[in-house]
């Protein structure tokens, strides 16, 4: 080893050192420093932005309109659909299903509602569906469910294929019936 450096001149030896130490502090900028500068820069743009940005007048404006929208989805929530007392929605929505699900020539199996649950200023109550009957139809009713039944929102959504009918599917659903909370 000591023979190889004797034969290699020092101007040379020298290069290779420069050359290591620069790939070295290379490696350390790209692997080290580039990534936390980067983020540094963004975020000295970010804090430019927002003291130039908005004032307080302007972001309180903002907060108003998304407050005044808010109101007006709960509005049209609350007025949406017919008032149906708790103990009746079973009754109700037994009622809408099937009348849909024999329009399309269905099998309305199962309604089960589920306990009812605190969400916001809303009180939601899931409701376990199950129908079978061809995909189109299924399709074709899930479609009528999800348009014309205000103030349910469909939470999951299962088929799976009938093993006894050819071309018969099973649909089970999660409807989730939303209603304002009465006070107490």
């Amino acid at each position: 080893m000591i023979d190889l450096l004797q034969q290699v001149r020092p101007a040379m030896l020298g290069l290779l050192v420069a050359a290591l130490f620069g790939l070295t502090g290379t490696a350390g900028y790209l692997y080290a420093y580039k990534a936390p500068l980067a983020e540094r820069q963004r975020l000295r743009v970010e804090l430019a932005e927002l003291g130039a940005g908005e004032d307080a007048a302007s972001v309180q404006r903002t907060l108003d309109a998304v407050r005044a929208e808010q109101a007006d989805y709960v509005a049209r929530l609350v007025q949406a659909g017919p008032a149906v007392a708790s103990g009746n929605m079973v009754a109700y929505l037994i009622g809408e299903l099937d009348r849909r699900a024999q329009a399309r020539e269905l099998r309305l199996l199962q309604v089960s509602p589920g306990a009812p649950a605190a969400l916001l200023g809303f009180e939601e109550v899931a409701y376990v569906v199950e129908v079978e009957g061809p995909y189109r139809d299924l399709y074709d009713w899930l479609s009528a469910v999800e348009g014309e039944l205000d103030r349910l929102a469909i939470k999951t959504v299962v088929i799976e294929p009938l093993p006894a009918v050819d071309g018969e599917q099973r649909l089970t659903l999660t409807l989730a019936a939303y209603r304002a909370r009465e006070a107490s």
